[in-house]
């Protein structure tokens, strides 16, 4: 079966007076993908769609950090693509990463929030080590890691990773892809996590550490909204 992409040139130009509903003015449409936005029925709703959620997550969510990778997100991912594919497929991935926001999923239940990693012994800030977690129930939650350090050499290097936990009351249990994790959570709402196995994280960034809380808030997932398509 071949795949058909057409090209929004192509799709303006068979569309005399696009006037579809969207989240903004469409008579005021300047470039070619709001213009295609406009154009196509599927995707208005699913910019008015993503408009809605985009204000309830600002409500449930931290508000600075849902503005900003809204922000990211347009002009990396919806205002970089040339296609109508492209688009939907940014779109959708958006919506599925804004609704557990919007939703407050795991909102006010023990292990959600956005954690740093605490200092070193000898002093050495982790702040660029980021653990966010969002549990859906007694037995589940999910989490997402970014960690950013520097070599040596001088070179900055991330990664992260994204998978769900076991829980087990203030105990956890992640263990795929010869990757274990024990989670334990301390009545102060800090997380502490053990690297049994080997992770894949590269040698200069390990997820083994003890996490301050900085918010209960519905956290986003940074590790996920860069790589969503995988997961």
């Amino acid at each position: 079966m071949k795949s058909h992409q057409i090209g929004l040139a192509t799709l303006l130009a068979s569309l005399a007076a696009p006037a579809l509903a969207a989240s903004f003015d469409c008579s005021q449409a300047r470039t070619p993908v709001e213009r295609a936005i406009c154009a196509d029925p599927s995707l208005s709703a699913q910019d008015e769609q993503l408009a809605m959620l985009f204000e309830r997550a600002k409500q449930h969510g931290e508000p600075a950090q849902v503005i900003n990778w809204q922000k990211t997100w347009l002009k990396h991912r919806r205002n970089a693509c040339k296609d109508l594919a492209c688009l939907k497929l940014h779109y959708q991935l958006q919506l599925r990463l804004l609704s557990p926001i919007a939703n407050a999923v795991g909102q006010g239940m023990p292990w959600t929030g956005r954690y740093i990693a605490h200092a070193s012994p000898n002093g050495e800030t982790y702040s660029r080590i980021r653990l966010y977690i969002r549990q859906s129930s007694a037995a589940e939650a999910e989490f997402d890691f970014v960690g950013t350090n520097t070599t040596p050499a001088g070179e900055v290097l991330t990664n992260g990773m994204h998978g769900k936990v076991k829980l087990y009351g203030n105990r956890g249990r992640f263990d795929e892809e010869g990757c274990e994790l024990l989670f334990y959570r301390h009545e102060s709402g800090e997380v502490s996590i053990d690297q049994k196995k080997g992770c894949d994280l590269g040698a200069y960034i390990a997820i083994g550490h003890d996490y301050r809380r900085m918010s209960t808030r519905t956290p986003l997932f940074e590790y996920q909204a860069l790589f969503g398509e995988l997961f």
